[in-house]
């Protein structure tokens, strides 16, 4: 079995693991915390059983494959929720808009990991800048 192969099948299997935020990345997140598109990478691979693995950052959760894009109208508990500005304006492959994820729990509240040295947690949502569509990768 060719080295590629294998350490994809061992990336596979230890990718749910908590993946901390290193020191080096901002001054402003605590070394060992979650971020807000760590902390949904972490929830959807766990919330499947370890089957499915998204993207590390919030633009390669909303635009990556793997997940079905719905109206916003039709979220579910469980779906990843956006914010931007200009969500699905992409030009030269850059789509500078998706800045925050979080996780829709219904009934206008949303979990996620709102700003550094805040607790990840449950919190309201709000309409500015949300983006029209939501994923789901459930």
């Amino acid at each position: 079995m060719s080295t590629v192969v294998e350490d994809a099948r061992v990336h596979r299997r230890v990718s749910c693991y908590y993946h901390p935020i290193p020191s080096s990345i901002s001054l402003t997140y605590l070394p060992g915390g979650f971020d807000c598109s760590g902390l949904t990478q972490y929830a959807v691979c766990k919330s499947t059983g370890n089957k499915k693995v998204i993207g590390r950052t919030t633009k390669l959760q909303y635009f990556g494959k793997g997940g079905k894009k719905l109206a916003r109208k039709n979220a579910k508990p469980g779906d990843l929720v956006f914010w931007g500005k200009n969500c699905d304006k992409c030009s030269g492959g850059t789509c500078p808009g998706v800045y925050h994820v979080a996780i829709w729990l219904g009934k206008n509240k949303v979990f996620h990991a709102s700003k550094p040295g805040v607790p990840v947690g449950e919190g309201n949502f709000w309409k500015a800048e949300v983006c029209s569509k939501v994923v789901r990768y459930w």
